[in-house]
């Protein structure tokens, strides 16, 4: 008696597959973060509170290169430096942040003075620095808390004016005119209030959505993966990410808010 045992032609595709399982595991390792940051997304822009001139679409989802080959994906965003018009001046606070030397040093002493008494109002900033010297960051908060932060800059007036003076700046003269220079808006700041409702009506959407991208999101998108480890003919594990780069800049500048509201979301 003879016996013979071939392999059967179908067996050549599982062998194939098993073959790419490592890097079909790597496939679902890189793209399952796009994924799920575009399900949070989603949500965000669907429950994103009204009130919040240009937000929720300053927000996007861009991939980071790290060392090591993590596949870090995030939701950023940032608003451009402009102007501030002169309807939004009663319910705007500014803030002077110095441009600092490699020594750690601010590069300007006036711009110092100015934000050791953080925040000020348009009425009352004596004195206007220029981009070299300083950044100058803007928030929305209530005409309410505008005209309590007012009181208190203009009781330190005097002595301010007259030290800015000392260092040979120009004193602006106090008028309600918007400065004339590009300004950076602080909308993390805005979201955040309107998150934890601090001074005004509260609306969270990032708590909720963070929330359930380690649930309903998250299953979703492994449940679509079974595909990639089980069926040989599936090749959607190759493709690219599909997204655009952002710096690690980017995500430092979003850290402060992200542990804010993965602290509160229970993450």
């Amino acid at each position: 008696m003879q016996l013979v045992i071939r392999s059967d032609a179908k067996n050549k595709r599982v062998m194939k597959l098993v073959s790419q399982l490592e890097k079909r595991i790597a496939g679902i390792i890189r793209t399952t973060p796009r994924d799920v940051a575009k399900g949070v997304f989603k949500t965000l822009m669907a429950t994103a509170p009204g009130g919040i001139p240009g937000y929720p679409d300053l927000l996007r989802v861009e991939a980071i290169r790290v060392s090591g080959g993590a596949s870090v994906v995030g939701i950023v965003g940032d608003a451009k430096p402009a102007r501030i018009k002169a309807a939004e001046v009663p319910r705007t606070v500014l803030y002077i942040q110095p441009v600092m030397s490699a020594k750690g040093e601010a590069s300007s002493e006036a711009a110092a003075l100015l934000a050791s008494l953080n925040p000020w109002t348009v009425d009352t900033l004596p004195w206007e620095p220029s981009r070299r010297e300083a950044n100058v960051i803007t928030r929305n908060v209530t005409e309410r808390e505008v005209r309590r932060i007012e009181q208190r800059r203009s009781g330190d007036l005097t002595s301010v004016v007259a030290e800015l003076r000392r260092l040979g700046v120009t004193i602006r003269p106090r008028s309600s005119v918007p400065p004339k220079r590009k300004v950076v808006r602080d909308v993390a700041f805005e979201v955040l209030r309107r998150e934890f409702g601090i001074e005004i009506q509260g609306q969270a959407h990032w708590r909720p959505a963070i929330r359930a991208a380690s649930r309903a999101i998250l299953r979703s998108v492994l449940k679509r993966r079974r595909a990639w480890l089980t069926m040989p003919g599936n090749a959607q594990w190759k493709r690219p990410l599909g997204l655009p780069f952002g710096s690690m800049s980017q995500v430092r500048d979003m850290q402060r808010f992200q542990r804010m509201v993965a602290k509160a979301a229970g993450r």
